[in-house]
């Protein structure tokens, strides 16, 4: 369960500012925190795979989600003209 004990109580979310600085809220040392190797990450995939039943299209749309928000968070917001 590499997913579980990575999340569960650990990092609860990082985003970035207008500003480009990073805010981050942690219930741990951000000192102690560090980059997934590519094993370790296919490993969490298998793992939401199997045990959590995501499929490739689940995971490829929360990815992408999350890149979307975290851009929406950084970038100015510009009014849309609604023609």
């Amino acid at each position: 369960m590499i997913f579980s004990s990575l999340i569960s109580g650990r990092l609860l979310c990082g985003i970035f500012q207008r500003n480009f600085s990073i805010s981050t809220v942690m219930a741990v040392n951000p000192g102690k925190l560090k980059y997934l190797g590519q094993e370790e990450a296919q490993k969490i995939d298998e793992e939401l795979f199997t045990e959590y039943a995501f499929s490739v299209d689940q995971l490829m749309e929360l990815a992408g989600y999350s890149c979307a928000v975290a851009i929406a968070k950084v970038l100015p917001h510009r009014e849309v003209d609604p023609q």
